[in-house]
């Protein structure tokens, strides 16, 4: 199962407690979870010293999407009206499936992975609002989303 939150922000740091919060809570949890990087930048989730899942993280436009998994995840998060140029892609909404198999796969975007089609059965978008959200995992179909 993936977990996705999608909550407004002033500060990005607290928004990001208050998320891991929320996900302790829900699986009854009495611990706390934090975010620690790899050398490639990349989120890992922890708690007592012990890595403990699969993390995701994605803001923009003062809105934070964290998604939460026990298999490897990527998400992005734009607002749909963001401009992007068409020499990169078509359009924000496959730009967000772009970044999501970017994340997921801890390759980075690159022009090679613009230029290549991206396996669809892997990626889901949705629209929240003003904002297209793309999550990237083998269980995509099995993803529950939390508006804080």
């Amino acid at each position: 199962m993936i977990r996705v939150y999608i909550e407004r922000y002033e500060n990005l740091d607290e928004a990001k407690r208050r998320i891991l919060n929320k996900f302790a809570i829900e699986q009854s949890f009495c611990g706390s979870y934090y975010i620690n990087y790899n050398a490639m930048g990349k989120p890992l989730l922890f708690s007592d010293g012990e890595q403990c899942g699969e993390i995701s993280v994605s803001h923009t436009d003062g809105v934070l999407a964290i998604a939460i998994s026990d298999e490897s995840v990527g998400i992005d998060i734009e607002r749909k009206d963001r401009k992007i140029s068409d020499r990169i892609c078509a359009d924000i909404r496959q730009w967000t499936r772009i970044e999501a198999y970017a994340k997921w796969t801890g390759a980075g975007v690159s022009k090679r992975l613009i230029a290549e089609d991206l396996p669809q059965d892997l990626i889901i978008t949705r629209k929240y609002g003003d904002y297209y959200v793309s999550v990237c995992s083998l269980c995509k179909n099995n993803v529950v989303t939390t508006l804080i």
